[in-house]
């Protein structure tokens, strides 16, 4: 199982890929993936240990790009393919009120205000 691709489960029920590094009796130690820039990761240099029951998907392989997620560009970097995370439009206001900047002044295309 050592340097296998799977996904876990956390408690809270979301999802992270992760690599096994090593089989401990009920456990395994992973690395998991750390967020380095926009789009870019690596595996981590710390291991933490997970109980086999949280693993939820395995890849089947040894390589992050086998999996259709990710791309290598670099030593120990990786480009995610899924950019939907990034879609997200920071301006937009979410209460629909009006479309003020955060400047404080008010200007009113209306001659009578």
């Amino acid at each position: 199982m050592e340097g296998q691709i799977v996904d876990i489960e956390y408690d809270d029920e979301t999802q992270e890929m992760v690599q096994i590094v090593e089989d401990v009796d009920d456990c395994y130690v992973i690395r998991t993936l750390e967020h380095v820039n926009y789009n870019q990761y690596k595996f981590s240099s710390f291991c933490i240990e997970v109980p086999k029951e949280c693993i939820c998907v395995f890849y089947d392989t040894t390589c992050l790009e086998d999996t259709g997620k990710y791309n290598k560009v670099g030593e120990n970097i990786y480009e995610a393919l899924d950019e939907s995370d990034y879609d997200y439009d920071f301006d937009t206001d979410e209460e629909g009120s009006d479309s003020s900047d955060d400047s404080g002044s008010e200007v009113s295309l209306d001659d009578d205000y």
